[in-house]
């Protein structure tokens, strides 16, 4: 499946202003887009992962993709194709917007916004932000190179390129029906079992129809008189602990108010230790002091003595204040923990209500099923007529039975299907056949940049790298330049494979400032030559501040920051 990129508008997207800025995707083979840094060139990057995936490409927050200046109605609409569907989709903060629209059409918004993305990625584009991130974008800032990424990573993208991701969802659904068949059987047990259960009870029924009635009527109603009799005793327990618990709720204290009393105490206990400590302040200065340190003028005796003896007086106060507080604290807490202990042991009262209540209706159930076993014996049926019932019985357990043999073999068919659907199964038998295509590729596109070594992933996506002389590097051991040769040689592959299997590609392939730091110019001219034979649904995008490779591209787009707003112009 390929997507064709068509433009891309947005207003208010990070350093954009408020007028939408609209760029032709499809329009040009090969796009240099320059400016200095901190312009906003890789901002396109970032609006087309935001309109698709709803993240930023750079780990940065999503609420930093609105407009610092204007701060709001950020808007970024992302126009595009698959086969003969025209798509928009329109995506928006502050406020939020996520409209898909499929042929001048919105499509249903029913479902909740995680929903309808998860809709948009593995319905409509059939791809995932980790898979268009490793081959269409590549850029020594936020780009995580395909050798950079963790085992599960590696193993997530591998599945999307290789199509795998039908085996994932049809074994997801194949377990689903495997718990729905386990549950089926599980029931289906349950229903043999009571048919048994049936089968023998009626087997005795009948047996006791013919022995002797009389019997079995004045044994079903002695379990009757007995269950009567339980019942009897559980209500007369029930009505002792109603009035136990009457009696306990006389004698319940209100705790909502002793604990606003408490609350009002402690609030107390805080002002008067707060005026306790002003008066302590006050002693140790005028204990301490004869001169005032602020004026510098000497503080008399009698001064001195008036307000040491007004503290000390305030003090003695104070104590006595907290000494009956303290008897007003002792008093409510005395009071809230009765009052807990009250409601406690009315809760134990009220759970044996409701186990006596409990049993008197498991009782009450058991006499009402004994009551109707009993007008059974008691009813004029003949014996004939339990035995169709009984023929019955036989027949609907040999129905079950035969069920349960087909649902086993139905069981058995789906474990037979989901061990070709494990990691070992089918994914495995495409991994085997595709591993050596593509160490194939990526040797190949190796060898036309000048980079000569031996790169092989094995069917578990690790990678082993040796030279001509058979010594093992890994990948950190390789210059930022020898690097980027392997990045690109990757990413090269996977567009290849993608193509190959016609898993979705799109027209877009950008390239953030790769040749500004670790490419040689060796590496650019290989790099070019590579690009050009990339074939006309390709449009490459490379993003950079220099401008001595112009006459390379046949589109160039200058970012400039006017009045603190990336402004973008056709060259």
């Amino acid at each position: 499946m390929h997507i064709s990129f068509d433009k891309i508008r947005f207003k208010n997207f990070l350093s954009s202003g408020n007028v939408f800025t609209e760029i032709k995707l499809n329009k040009n083979k090969n796009t240099l887009i320059i400016g200095k840094n901190g312009n906003g060139k890789s901002l396109l990057i970032e609006a087309i992962c935001f309109a698709l995936f709803n993240k930023p490409y750079r780990n940065i927050n999503k609420p930093q993709l609105v407009n610092s200046v204007n701060g709001k109605n950020m808007v970024v609409e992302l126009y595009f194709s698959i086969g003969d569907d025209k798509f928009i989709i329109k995506r928006g903060m502050k406020p939020v917007i996520f409209e898909i629209i499929r042929n001048g059409t919105l499509v249903n918004q029913d479902a909740d916004s995680r929903d309808y993305q998860e809709y948009f990625e593995s319905s409509i584009i059939k791809l995932r932000h980790k898979s268009f991130t490793q081959t269409s974008i590549m850029g020594t800032a936020s780009f995580v190179p395909f050798m950079q990424l963790t085992a599960n990573n590696r193993r997530l993208f591998m599945e999307d390129l290789l199509s795998q991701q039908i085996f994932t969802t049809m074994n997801t659904l194949q377990k689903a029906k495997q718990t729905e068949i386990k549950t089926s059987l599980s029931e289906l047990e349950t229903e043999i079992k009571i048919l048994v259960e049936k089968i023998a009870l009626h087997q005795n029924f009948m047996n006791k129809i013919e022995s002797d009635k009389g019997i079995q009527i004045s044994d079903i109603q002695n379990k009757i008189s007995l269950l009567e009799a339980e019942n009897v005793t559980h209500e007369a327990s029930i009505s002792e602990l109603q009035k136990t618990i009457s009696e306990l709720e006389k004698g319940l204290p209100n705790v909502d108010a002793t604990k606003s009393k408490l609350e009002k105490l402690n609030k107390y206990e805080a002002k008067i230790t707060n005026n306790k400590s002003q008066l302590e302040k006050t002693l140790r200065f005028f204990s301490s002091n004869d001169q005032c340190p602020t004026c510098k003028q000497d503080i008399t005796l009698e001064f001195k003595s008036n307000a040491i003896a007004e503290s000390n007086n305030g003090l003695s106060e104070l104590e006595n204040e907290f000494v009956l507080l303290n008897e007003y604290l002792e008093k409510y807490n005395s009071e809230l923990n009765r009052a807990l202990s009250i409601q406690k042991e009315i809760s134990l009262k009220e759970r044996e209500i409701y186990s006596h209540q409990s049993d008197i209706n498991s009782n009450s159930r058991n006499i009402i099923q004994l009551e109707k076993e009993l007008n059974k014996i008691s009813s004029d049926d003949t014996l004939s007529i339990s035995e169709n019932e009984f023929t019955q019985l036989k027949q609907d357990h040999s129905t079950k039975i035969k069920e349960r043999e087909d649902i086993n073999k139905k069981k058995e068919r789906m474990e037979n299907i989901l061990i070709l659907l494990k990691d070992d199964g089918i994914k495995a038998q495409i991994t085997r056949k595709y591993i050596p295509i593509i160490n194939k590729s990526v040797n190949s596109f190796l060898e036309k940049m000048n980079f000569y070594v031996n790169f092989n992933l094995d069917e578990q996506f690790n990678e082993t790298i040796k030279s001509r002389h058979r010594d093992i590097f890994s990948y950190e051991s390789f210059s930022e330049g020898e690097k980027m040769r392997l990045n690109l040689a990757l990413v090269f592959t996977w567009r290849a494979i993608s193509k190959k299997r016609s898993s979705t590609t799109s027209n877009l392939l950008f390239f953030d400032e790769i040749m500004d730091s670790s490419l040689d110019y060796d590496g650019i001219d290989t790099f070019f030559k590579m690009i050009d034979d990339l074939g006309h649904e390709t449009n490459v995008f490379v993003i950079s501040h220099k401008t001595d490779m112009i006459d390379k591209f046949s589109n160039i787009i200058k970012v400039e920051k006017v009045k603190n707003f990336s402004k973008w112009t056709q060259q």
